[in-house]
């Protein structure tokens, strides 16, 4: 789904997203979840701990069973949106050409034409780009939940004692998971980043540069070569600065500086698109 903008909402991603973390987050807890709680005083927690590294392969194996259920219904959440996100780059390119034919202004054809979205090399590019991203965030989160499960293990021995049950103790040496959800991977500050926030910020990031590419070959049809950034309310810090810009596409295009538009290549140095 994109919005008035042609930018992916991420809607339909964030809601597959969430409902495989909530499935990975259910297996995790029922590995752990005893049939009858116990007071922790009368645990064996060594034997406990035994038994549970005993079952962590099987652990892993329904990790990996229950993220690979998810990746074509995601896959194509994510094709969808970047599909519509580039025929909306073009059809507002040929809105804007109308337009102008209207006022009276000459437009010079350039003998481009335009490419389909499955044949077009940068998009395809795009593509790939985005689906390695995915792939990398389902590695970290499956080590995640890999690292999350042997320390509440090993942790649980140690929480035992400022706990009542093994549940208490279960859930507190659980709560970084339990509280901050699944991690794929780390923000430049080194703080942890909830795989479901950064596949949804990914693709709208995706979309917009994809919706660039519409607007580019469309564009290319007539020699205009200026860029509008939108804005979108889940921008990062390096995004941001550049949004409601008009920029001169040199990337997408064969745009040259004007003096007075910043390049597109200037902001994506900066850190749009990162």
């Amino acid at each position: 789904m994109i919005d008035a903008q042609g930018i992916s909402t991420g809607e339909e991603v964030r809601r597959i997203l969430e409902q495989m973390e909530s499935g990975l987050i259910v297996n995790y807890k029922n590995f752990f979840d005893a049939k009858k709680d116990k007071p922790i005083n009368k645990v064996d927690v060594d034997k406990w701990q035994r038994q549970q590294l005993s079952k962590f392969t099987t652990f892993q194996r329904r990790n990996q069973a229950i993220v690979k259920s998810y990746i074509k219904p995601l896959n194509k959440a994510i094709l969808d949106d970047l599909k519509a996100s580039y025929e909306f780059g073009i059809n507002y390119v040929t809105k804007q050409i109308k337009r102008a034919k209207k006022k009276g202004k000459v437009l010079k054809r350039t003998g481009y034409s335009v490419s389909s979205f499955g044949k077009n090399s940068r998009v395809q590019k795009q593509i790939k780009d985005i689906q390695s991203k995915l792939n990398y965030a389902f590695h970290n989160a499956l080590k995640d939940l890999d690292r999350q499960y042997l320390e509440t293990v090993s942790k649980t021995k140690t929480l035992a004692k400022a706990s009542d049950t093994l549940h208490s103790a279960i859930d507190l040496a659980g709560k970084t998971l339990l509280v901050g959800g699944i991690t794929a991977g780390l923000t430049a500050a080194g703080r942890r980043m909830n795989i479901v926030n950064q596949l949804e910020l990914q693709t709208v990031e995706g979309s917009q540069e994809i919706m660039f590419m519409g607007e580019g070959e469309k564009a290319s049809e007539v020699g205009n070569y200026l860029v509008y950034i939108t804005i979108h309310g889940s921008a990062c810090p390096l995004c941001t600065p550049w949004q409601n810009k008009v920029l001169i596409d040199d990337v997408y295009q064969n745009g040259k500086p004007d003096g007075k538009h910043d390049l597109l290549s200037t902001a994506i140095k900066a850190g749009l698109f990162h």
